[in-house]
């Protein structure tokens, strides 16, 4: 399915999102057990896992999340996250008791004014950081 191997628990964000840029060192900071891999949806990686699940390649309106073989998107790959690190953090996954179409509605009205609210970056700011084994 994939022409190099591709890590299992494997979070895909916009490269240029600032508020991406938040969640990803968010996940890092919490993930003592290095459970997580990143890599941008404008990378090499991120495009052919975009090609192979029949996305399309240049509209970056979520972050995807995968995990044995699965995609997950907006609330379901940030809960899916969530679960996985640990307490306090992990009490976030209480939202989940809000129903799943609200949730991503939600996700919807904040990924639409992402760039107006929190502005854009370089994906340099993250693949140089102290957790660069971490990115493909």
């Amino acid at each position: 399915m994939y022409s190099q191997a591709i890590p299992d628990r494997l979070i895909l964000f916009d490269g240029q999102c600032a508020l991406c840029h938040t969640w990803v060192r968010f996940v890092l900071r919490f993930d003592h057990a290095q459970r997580f891999r990143f890599t941008a949806l404008q990378s090499p990686t991120g495009q052919q896992i975009l090609d192979n699940h029949q996305l399309t390649r240049d509209h970056f309106d979520t972050f995807w999340y995968l995990e044995h073989g699965t995609l997950y998107s907006k609330s379901r790959a940030a809960l899916r996250i969530i679960r996985q690190l640990p307490l306090p953090i992990k009490l976030l996954f209480m939202v989940a008791i809000i129903p799943t179409p609200m949730l991503d509605r939600l996700y919807d009205l904040l990924a639409q004014r992402r760039y107006a609210l929190f502005g854009s970056k370089d994906l340099c700011a993250l693949t140089e950081s102290t957790h660069q084994d971490r990115f493909i």
